[in-house]
């Protein structure tokens, strides 16, 4: 526990410098990127699904296993696979590998477009490092890899999203939900509290359906039928936390920023993918993974909008981050100790150790 809580710190630290300088440090960016590649890279039988990923690394023996789908993941994640096992390399590369693709490529897109990408980069490590980076590896992928489309949702550029959508989809296919989210938000157009309030009760209503989902099982993929029956069915709908959350941070953000004009204009795209990540939690909600995998890509948006809420609630710039480092905490807790993932993750075990 002290190991991760000593990791926050120190990028909370990293961030600090960033603002005390008043400009972007790459040094201090750097090395919050760097240390938690290597901490999600060089961990060894630690994490939800390390072992499910190593038994696929370990099922990939010929070209032809990229795309027989004989083996439960897309083929372009396969084909990454394939290459590192062509090259002799182990499983445990692999992972050192991709978690540095990862965490540059999320670094890249931050430096590109946030002022303090440190700053944001804490909330990352609070809100989603655990689930994604250190557990669901083709989703962490994913979800950074969409961010990019994130100016072409703005330009209402639909062929470089469906391009980034089916990119995506080679590794994970809830990319291809990038394109339907386009199309509603293009149907949205400005997004305000009374339209958020409207898709809300209708994905709630679509989510009554959910609660029988054994009537969907004949027109669901074998591969997914799992994640339609069993304990895998009753999740706490309405009642989930996470779902409260959003729907607290994005009423009270779009209610902040709509007093300006320049503001909601410069943050509808995002507000717009946080709306989609929060109705896709209700409509799918009986159905607790499904409804996660399907909106993560969405909710990395959350990474903009919480930073863009302090900004707003505190004039004060002091106060303003203050509260910021106290919810990143909160998170952090929330996420990692309250929900008792920490147990997956307690001892942190490496390759070396």
């Amino acid at each position: 526990m002290f190991f991760y809580l000593g990791i926050f710190i120190l990028i909370m630290l990293l961030s600090l410098g960033e603002i005390i300088t008043l400009t972007r440090r790459k040094q201090f960016f750097l090395i919050a990127i760097v240390l938690l590649a290597l901490v999600a890279g060089l961990r060894y039988k630690t994490g939800y699904d390390f072992a499910s990923y190593e038994k696929i690394y370990d099922s990939v023996q010929s070209f032809s296993d990229v795309f027989n789908k004989n083996i439960p993941a897309e083929s372009g994640y396969l084909f990454s696979n394939y290459i590192f096992k062509v090259l002799g390399l182990d499983f445990y590369t692999f992972i050192l590998s991709v978690s540095f693709v990862i965490m540059f490529t999320l670094g890249y897109f931050l430096w590109k477009n946030t002022n303090y990408p440190t700053l944001v980069i804490l909330y990352y490590y609070s809100r989603f490092f655990f689930l994604r980076d250190m557990a669901q590896m083709r989703s962490a992928f994913v979800s950074v890899l969409c961010l990019y489309s994130l100016k072409y949702f703005r330009k209402r550029d639909l062929k470089k999203v469906v391009l980034i959508s089916l990119i995506g989809s080679l590794f994970h296919v809830v990319s291809l939900f990038l394109i339907p989210a386009y199309l509603v938000l293009v149907i949205i157009d400005k997004v305000d509290f009374r339209k958020e309030s409207i898709l809300l009760l209708l994905s709630g209503l679509m989510g009554m359906v959910f609660f029988f989902p054994s009537l969907l099982l004949t027109v669901i993929p074998q591969r997914y039928a799992d994640y339609f029956s069993g304990e895998n069915v009753g999740g706490k709908w309405i009642l989930n936390p996470v779902f409260i959350m959003q729907v607290g941070i994005l009423f009270f953000c779009t209610i902040l920023i709509k007093r300006d004009k320049k503001e909601s204009e410069k943050y509808n795209t995002v507000l717009g993918w946080y709306l989609i990540s929060t109705c896709l939690l209700i409509a799918f909600g009986p159905l607790f993974i499904v409804s996660g995998r399907m909106s993560t890509v969405f909710a990395t948006s959350e990474i903009f909008v919480v930073p863009l809420l302090f900004s707003k609630i505190f004039k004060n710039k002091l106060l303003s981050i203050a509260g910021y480092y106290c919810f990143c905490l909160a998170i952090f807790f929330l996420t990692f100790v309250i929900s008792g993932v920490y147990k997956a993750y307690i001892p942190y075990n490496t390759i070396f150790f």
